[in-house]
């Protein structure tokens, strides 16, 4: 669900080099709630996602974005496609992510994007 935040965070833990207990002292989060960012099936609390972008200099609003508490409203660069995202997720088995392809190619039949 905030994947795209969670990659914020990763990117500036690399960027700096730091580990990622380093990176939730910089936050003030516990590197648990920060993992749980990649994985988590429900959108992190508005006080986290604030409080990561805080940390990171990131705009507020995008990173509600980001972490999936608001439908995005401006053109991100490094955003990935639903498929790219599917495909990449170590989270799915083989089957599923056959199965939520299948159902993409459906939505894009129906609206004409095949």
């Amino acid at each position: 669900m905030a994947y795209q935040l969670w990659a914020a965070v990763e990117n500036k833990r690399l960027t700096e080099g730091w580990t990622a207990v380093r990176v939730a002292e910089h936050i003030g989060l516990p590197r648990n709630t920060i993992s749980r960012l990649k994985t988590s099936s429900r959108p992190p609390q508005v006080g986290t996602v604030h409080t990561i972008a805080d940390a990171l200099g990131i705009n507020r609003t995008e990173a509600e974005e980001m972490a999936g508490l608001r439908p995005p409203t401006s053109a991100r660069t490094g955003a990935v496609s639903a498929r790219q995202a599917i495909l990449h997720d170590r989270i799915y088995t083989d089957q599923q992510k056959k199965a939520m392809l299948e159902l993409l190619d459906i939505f894009d039949q129906a609206n004409g994007q095949a």
